[in-house]
């Protein structure tokens, strides 16, 4: 969020639920992090009322041939899917809640639906790979989605296989316990399931990024009165994110250890002591904390009371 300017509140919006008077401007970003470093190398910032799905194509020229893109089912659609491909780039993503597909995937032609000319949508079996893991044929959208030219449409396949494959999580303090992946990494043999799993699992480091840039180093609440001001506060802010994954990939080379156990805390603390010319001495690398089951609360509760209302009518029901 950022301050009550006019601008801010025209550029970026804010949530309804507040009501009006109420609540501050907010920013929607769109990360892109590097799954090795946790570098972000790209930070899209648009107004609040944003979907993921729309701003996707403006972080493809971050992607180059061979690359593996590992996102959220928001951003599982077919014509995501087909772009990326087109480019050489792999995805692995979760299966979209609205995609419904039986295992094994169903042979043979689409049977024709009964109330217009369409066949039916439903994905058919190309190759079973396993008891949970198949390659299924699916077909291209009937209608054009709106951050889409037709032209670009237009030149999307008919149709696109894909590889779907369901593992479930026995690890306590998770809350999901199946998951269901979809992904153009189709061979078997280079990509076993299990692999393909716990390249998935990664992707929830991208929590662990997001609160080192909003909590740890404060980008919760911005201060800047302007658009273009809020835009490079946010930069900033990205600017030292980077430097402090820098300096977490050296220690971790150094160490022997993977980056993501370095301290994020530790490396910034250092960043901020140091001596001009001091070498990168050994930080505090954090145990690998699995099979925690500790309910998610806090001890602190907020100082004060939060206004419900606008001041000016706060002031009026409660005179000095």
């Amino acid at each position: 969020d950022m301050p009550e300017a006019a601008d801010l509140q025209a550029h970026f919006g804010q949530p309804t639920k507040p009501g009006p008077g109420l609540g501050f401007p907010v920013a929607h970003v769109l990360p892109l992090f590097d799954a090795a470093s946790g570098l972000l190398l790209d930070l899209i910032i648009s107004p609040y009322a944003t979907q993921d799905i729309t701003k996707v194509p403006e972080m493809y020229s971050h992607l180059q041939d061979g690359d593996v893109l590992i996102t959220d089912r928001g951003i599982s659609a077919y014509p995501h899917l087909a772009m990326l491909r087109a480019r050489g780039v792999h995805t692995l993503c979760r299966c979209h809640q609205g995609r419904r597909i039986a295992y094994p995937a169903p042979k043979g032609p689409r049977p024709k639906n009964a109330y217009n000319r369409h066949r039916r949508k439903a994905a058919i079996l190309v190759e079973e790979l396993g008891d949970q893991d198949q390659v299924v044929e699916v077909l291209k959208p009937q209608n054009r989605p709106g951050w889409m030219t037709p032209e670009e449409f237009a030149e999307l396949p008919s149709t696109m296989n894909v590889r779907v494959l369901k593992f479930k999580v026995h690890e306590p303090g998770f809350r999901t316990r199946e998951i269901e992946l979809m992904t153009t990494l189709r061979d078997p043999v280079k990509y076993p399931a299990k692999e393909l799993a716990e390249l998935y699992m990664v992707r929830w480091q991208v929590e662990v990024n997001l609160r080192h840039l909003k909590q740890t180093l404060g980008m919760t609440s911005l201060h800047c009165k302007t658009v273009e001001g809020v835009k490079r506060e946010m930069l900033m802010f990205a600017l030292v994110y980077n430097a402090v994954c820098a300096v977490m990939v050296a220690a971790a080379e150094a160490q022997g250890v993977s980056p993501w156990r370095i301290s994020f805390i530790d490396a910034l603390r250092w960043m901020l002591h140091r001596r001009d010319d001091e070498p990168i001495p050994a930080l505090k690398v954090n145990p690998k904390r699995t099979g925690r089951r500790y309910a998610r609360a806090t001890k602190r509760t907020q100082r004060f009371s939060k206004l419900t209302t606008t001041r000016t009518a706060y002031r009026k029901k409660h005179p000095t």
